[in-house]
């Protein structure tokens, strides 16, 4: 990601964090969070719950996630979808009511 930053000449404008998915970044906005847990684990509906719980700070942030099992998408739009053999992703967003 850095380097496709870099190649866009918008480096500057970018913040990257590695973090745990269940202590996303706070206090300042978020464009977009990948989410590619592990896929026998439930931290990608955990993740999930943990950004709707505080959709004030994240009602315009992209969400890209990686999966097998279908999560919980109850309180998201998705915005587009894919599939490669087993594994479906998917670029959602909160649902705006």
């Amino acid at each position: 990601m850095k380097k496709n930053c870099n190649n866009l000449s918008i480096f500057p404008l970018c913040k990257f964090w590695n973090k745990n998915a269940l202590t996303p970044p706070s206090g300042e906005p978020v464009d977009i969070i990948f989410l590619d847990p592990p896929y026998d684990s439930d931290l990608l509906n955990e993740s999930l719950q943990l950004i709707y719980s505080q959709k004030e700070s994240f009602k315009n942030t992209l969400v890209y996630i990686e999966y097998r099992k279908t999560p919980d998408l109850t309180n998201y739009s998705i915005l587009k979808q894919a599939k490669a053999g087993v594994v479906k992703s998917a670029l959602i967003q909160l649902a705006h009511n």
